[in-house]
């Protein structure tokens, strides 16, 4: 699955300790992490983090979520921040994110790593 292939990802690269793709799996059983308008949040254990990291996953097709959603954008997050305050700060900016519908657009219409990284960074 997509949660597998980018959790270990996230592990081989010293983002995460391993078993980081089965806690994104278990997480995502408990709540969907589905957000409508075909965009997915996944996120796992944070006590298996050991950067915090966000992995944009822009699909080509969408795929079935949780047998009921569609997604074809998946914000895959790695995070413990020790401060309630900076969790708050980085999800509060997220959603505006998810929210935007012009944003949300331009992610998904890019091939372009840096273009992306850019079009995110200018709202954090």
């Amino acid at each position: 699955t997509v949660l597998n292939k980018y959790g270990q990802y996230l592990s081989e690269n010293g983002y995460v300790k391993k078993g980081y793709d089965k806690s994104l799996i278990e997480r995502d059983q408990r709540v969907s992490t589905a957000m409508g308008r075909y965009v997915a949040v996944p996120h796992g254990a944070k006590d298996l983090v050991l950067k915090p990291v966000l992995a944009i996953v822009n699909l080509k097709r969408p795929i079935l979520w949780d047998a009921e959603f569609r997604v074809d954008l998946i914000f895959i997050m790695a995070v413990n921040f020790a401060k309630v305050q900076i969790n708050k700060y980085f999800f509060s900016k997220l959603y505006e994110i998810i929210k935007n519908e012009e944003m949300i657009s331009a992610i998904k219409n890019s091939d372009d790593i840096s273009e992306i990284e850019k079009l995110f960074m200018a709202w954090i």
